[in-house]
This record gives structure tokens, sequence and C-alpha cells, in this order.
């Protein structure tokens, strides 16, 4: 059976989609718990910048101020959450694609959470990198992790913002479609 047909075997559960949604809620909310101590801005910087100094001197300052296994500690909910933003991302584009009639040329669209969550972990797995080997950042290293983040907020804003986009339009055109019909009648 073909991926885009029967995605994952449950694309059409809302019982599935409902118990993900709640699982992710749970790995956001245990996420923010954790990193709360931590500096917000500091989190998402040492995400999106290229700067192999910023880095190194984010870890240091969670270092001096005993954050830092906080920030590690994020990490047993970090690797678990992209899997779950994946799938329901998948399954919402996939419920879009089917109510809109989205022509199934177009399907290789699934792919665009999937590109996020592989660049999520890896993002991950060089963030726990800087943290044991702060003295081997590079600003290679730095500017492949910002990148992976910089693709990996731009595949997730990409999918929710087209399907909310498409289902609009959709929306739009059949309210407009129903008003001339009933002006026919």
């Amino acid at each position: 059976m073909r991926f885009s047909q029967n995605l994952l075997g449950f694309s059409n559960s809302m019982p599935v989609f409902v118990f993900i949604a709640v699982l992710y809620v749970i790995s956001q909310v245990a996420i923010a718990v954790i990193l709360h101590p931590l500096n917000i801005f500091d989190v998402l910087l040492m995400q999106v910048t290229l700067s192999d100094t910023t880095i190194r001197a984010i870890v240091q300052r969670w270092m001096s101020e005993k954050l830092i296994e906080r920030f590690v500690m994020h990490f047993y909910f970090d690797f678990v959450h992209p899997l779950l933003y994946g799938i329901l991302l998948t399954l919402f584009m996939r419920k879009v694609f089917q109510r809109i009639s989205f022509p199934q040329k177009w399907n290789f669209f699934l792919l665009l959470p999937w590109i996020a969550v592989m660049m999520d972990v890896f993002e991950n797995c060089l963030h726990l990198y800087f943290v044991v080997n702060i003295e081997n950042i590079t600003r290679i290293s730095a500017v492949i992790s910002g990148l992976a983040s910089i693709v990996k907020w731009s595949m997730i804003g990409v999918s929710a913002m087209s399907m909310g986009l498409l289902y609009s339009l959709h929306c739009i055109c059949t309210a407009k479609n129903r008003s001339k019909n009933s002006k026919a009648d």
C-alpha cells in the first residue's frame, strides 16, 4: 500500500491523532519545565546561532551557574519530541490534503516534517557534543548546528503555514461556490 494512501496505517484515526497530540503537549510541557531556569533566549540563540563563540559562551555560563544539567536533562524528552511533532504535522497535512482533494503528485510535501525531525535530532546530537566537548566547538560545527536548526524551524513553519493557507483558500472557494449555487436556485 502506498505511503500517501495509508499514512502509518492510521491517517484517518482521530483517537490516534488526539493521543499523539496529548503526548506532544506533555513532552512540550516537560521540556519547558526542565528548561525554565535557563534563559529561554539563550536556548533559542544556541539553536540558531552560527557562532562558535556564542555557543561556547552560553555553555560556559550554564556551567558556571550549575544549569548545564538542566539543559542535558531536557534531551530525555527532546529526542522523542521531534517524532511526535513529525507524526502530528504529517497527519494534519494528510488530513488537509484529503479534505481539499489535493493532487497526489504533491504528496512529497508530507516529507517536510520529517526533514525537520532529522534536523532536530542532528541538532540535538551536536548540542550534546558541544556540552561535553566545549573546547572543541568549531566555527564549522556551530554553522552546521545553526543551519540544521534553521532548516528545522523553516520546515515546521512551511508545513504549518502552507496547510493553514491551503485550507483557508479551500474554505473561501467552497463558500463562494455555495453562494453562487444558492443564487442560481
